[in-house]
């Protein structure tokens, strides 16, 4: 069913945004990844993610994985960041 959470995708994770970054980046991202996705550059990311001065940041910190020197980011959480920010949150910002 469209619009249907799985259970394979767990909790509050919607399906469109998890399966569209999932289609196009595959399960781990790379920084410019989610710059792009987020719309800024990388170089920004990386010091967004160093300061950590806002909760969406703490939380993508908390999403990054190292394999060795490389740094990835989980796909899955990623989306439910971007689902979080376009849900209550978006909406008091009004």
């Amino acid at each position: 069913m469209k619009g249907h959470t799985s259970t394979q995708d767990g909790p509050g994770i919607d399906t469109g945004t998890y399966h569209y970054l999932l289609q196009h980046f595959g399960p781990l991202m790379k920084v410019e990844h989610v710059a792009t996705v987020l719309h800024t550059t990388p170089k920004g990311l990386r010091m967004a993610l160093d300061r950590r001065s806002h909760p969406f940041t703490e939380a993508l910190a908390n999403a990054r994985r190292r394999h060795g020197r490389r740094v990835y980011f989980d796909s899955r959480l990623v989306a439910e960041l971007i689902n979080n920010v376009h849900g209550p949150m978006a909406e008091g910002d009004r």
